[in-house]
C-alpha cells in the first residue's frame, strides 16, 4: 500500500492520476503545505523540500513529480516504455513539462489570478511565453494522438497543467491539436478518478 501526500494542484494530481491508471492500491492524504501554511515536522521528514506530492512506499519516501512518476511507471510496468528511444522521448517531454510548461504557467497564475496588474510588463512576457509553449505542444501533437506516440507519463504530466490553461488566459480552441488531445485524455475514467482524489480522501491532521 502506497501513501500519497497531495493537494488539489496540477502537480498533486499527476501522481493520483498515474496511480489510478496503474490500478495500484494507495491511500491519499490531502496535505496543504502551500505557501502560507505551516509545514509539519512529520511531513518534512518525508519531503525535506516541504512540497507535495510525496509518496511513501515501504521504506522509500520520494518527492518530485518526475522522480515519482518514473519510479511508479517502472515498478508497476505501465506508461513508460522500456525501449531506449521511446523511453528517452517520453522522459524528454516529462522534463519539458517540469522545466517549461509548469513553471511558466505557475508564474502566469501569480500574475493573472493571485496578483493581477501588479507587474504589467512581466505579466505580458509570461503570457506570451506560455502561448509559445502551447504552440510547441500543439506542433508536437500535429501528427500523433499522444505526445510521445503512446499514452504515457508525459501526457499525464502535461495534461494536469493544460487543465488549468485558464490561469494563462489560454483558449484551447486556438490550439486544435491540444484540444483534441486534451479531450482524449479527459475521457479516460482513471483520469477522472485521479483528478478528484484530493477532494474525496480523508484529511491528515497535523
Amino acid at each position: 500500500m502506497i501513501d500519497l501526500y497531495t493537494w488539489a494542484t496540477p502537480n498533486g494530481r499527476k501522481v493520483s492520476i498515474l496511480l489510478e491508471e496503474l490500478g495500484v492500491l494507495y491511500t491519499a492524504h490531502p496535505t496543504n503545505v502551500l505557501p502560507g501554511n505551516p509545514k509539519p515536522s512529520w511531513f518534512l521528514e518525508i519531503a525535506p523540500n516541504g512540497k507535495i506530492p510525496a509518496i511513501v512506499d515501504g521504506d522509500l519516501a520520494l518527492t518530485e513529480t518526475g522522480a515519482i512518476m518514473i519510479y511508479l511507471a517502472d515498478k508497476f510496468g505501465g506508461f513508460l516504455s522500456q525501449e531506449t528511444h521511446q523511453r528517452a522521448k517520453t522522459i524528454e517531454w516529462l522534463m519539458w513539462q517540469m522545466s517549461a510548461l509548469g513553471p511558466m504557467q505557475g508564474q502566469a497564475f501569480q500574475h493573472t489570478v493571485a496578483h493581477p496588474g501588479k507587474a504589467v510588463a512581466a505579466e505580458k512576457w509570461i503570457l506570451a511565453e506560455v502561448n509559445r509553449l502551447y504552440c510547441v505542444l500543439d506542433a508536437q501533437l500535429s501528427d500523433r494522438d499522444y505526445i510521445a506516440e503512446d499514452y504515457s507519463i508525459a501526457d499525464i504530466a502535461c495534461w494536469t497543467w493544460v487543465a488549468r490553461s485558464d490561469w494563462a488566459r489560454i483558449d484551447l480552441a486556438d490550439y486544435p491539436n491540444i484540444q483534441s488531445w486534451f479531450s482524449r485524455i479527459h475521457n479516460r475514467e482513471a483520469v477522472k478518478r485521479g483528478y478528484d482524489v484530493p477532494h474525496k480522501a480523508h484529511v491528515i491532521v497535523s
